[in-house]
């Protein structure tokens, strides 16, 4: 949901999108330690980058559109700024999640070109109903 919405509806929507799914996905697990504001501030850089790269690098409709930005996203938010927030609670455990990302990362970007060959979402893309 964050990349698409940073991919579809640009980097604002995309980094509230992240925000608010860190901070929802916060509270709804029960955890015992403290928001942790580096990882939402990396859920939010996933939609922000994935917004910014879609709309203003990569502005035409295909699949590098998704693939670029979601990869950029996903080494910005999730293998750097994300690790340094839980480092703060895991020490070196978090080091885990990169390797992970780039099994992770590949799957999700896979998952949004089968989405993207969707008749209806590949032509409001294409007209800038979502842009």
């Amino acid at each position: 949901p964050i990349l698409m919405a940073g991919i579809m509806l640009g980097p604002l929507v995309g980094g509230v999108v992240g925000a608010a799914t860190d901070i929802i996905s916060y509270f709804l697990s029960g955890q015992a330690y403290p928001l942790n504001l580096i990882v939402t501030a990396g859920a939010m850089s996933i939609g922000v980058v994935s917004g910014f790269f879609a709309k203003y690098v990569f502005k035409k409709n295909g699949y590098a559109r998704i693939i670029f930005p979601s990869a950029i996203a996903h080494v910005v938010g999730s293998m750097i700024i994300k690790p340094i927030g839980l480092f703060t609670f895991y020490n070196w455990a978090v080091l885990w999640r990169i390797p992970l990302y780039f099994v992770i990362a590949p799957l999700e970007i896979v998952i949004l070109c089968i989405m993207y060959k969707n008749t209806s979402i590949k032509k409001l893309m294409e007209k800038g109903f979502l842009q």
